[in-house]
């Protein structure tokens, strides 16, 4: 049996998520049945901030996509995480709503 420990919301869902209801229905479907499974998500293709706030709110606790990066080579994704891109993130709205809902949860 194969064990899963993390969901991911497709980015077809990601897309449109601020824009229609049923697909912002369906991920949150998808994060609430994630959460009562103890499973981490990850939503894909995160290109907006708008995208990025919803997620937040949603308690979806992993994005990636342009917003953040392009793809790059592997030896490039240390340094890329520990300069440009975590300096960016933590200057965000969306960074510190991660935070601070991760550390409300950890009280």
């Amino acid at each position: 049996m194969t064990s899963i420990d993390i969901l991911k919301v497709d980015k077809a869902f990601v897309d449109r998520l601020t824009t229609d209801t049923k697909d912002a229905a369906s991920t949150s479907a998808i994060l609430a049945m994630s959460s009562s499974l103890n499973l981490a998500t990850v939503a894909e293709g995160v290109e907006e901030h708008s995208q990025a706030q919803w997620l937040a709110n949603a308690r979806c606790q992993y994005g990636q996509g342009y917003l953040w990066s392009r793809p790059v080579p592997f030896d490039a994704a240390k340094e890329l995480l520990t300069t440009r891109v975590a300096k960016e993130l933590l200057t965000t709205q969306v960074a510190k709503d991660l935070l601070t809902s991760r550390v409300a949860r950890a009280s």
